[in-house]
């Protein structure tokens, strides 16, 4: 995906979903965390994210990783791709099932919608 002023050039900013913050702290394991400072396309990196922007819109502070994995998954992200594309399988199946319908598969499809690349990070 590509957005912005800059998105018709073609070496414009890709990522798989707009980016709205960056997550960039350092520090040593025992005291706080500094931010890294710096910006991409006029986004600066910050000691915060968010959660899923309808069931946990507000804002996440983070100092390190081990706050970051479980912080995301109380906001209702699933922060590693191969287990969010598996729930989005299992989740369609059961769908169809339901409905009495077969679910056709489309891989491409499916690695789009779960934000992964047979199971890695875009």
């Amino acid at each position: 995906m590509r957005w912005g002023a800059a998105s018709v050039r073609a070496d414009a900013l890709r990522w798989v979903r707009p980016l709205h913050a960056i997550l960039a702290t350092f520090g040593p394991e025992t005291e706080d965390t500094e931010v890294v400072a710096f910006a991409v396309d006029g986004v600066r990196a910050d000691n915060f994210t968010f959660g899923h922007r309808f069931m946990a819109p507000g804002k996440i502070k983070v100092r390190r990783f081990d706050d970051y994995a479980p912080a995301l998954e109380k906001a209702k992200v699933v922060l590693d791709p191969a287990r969010r594309r598996d729930i989005v399988l299992h989740d369609a199946h059961d769908l169809a099932l339901a409905q009495g319908l077969e679910l056709v598969e489309d891989e491409a499809l499916l690695n789009e919608v779960a934000g992964s690349s047979n199971g890695q990070w875009c």
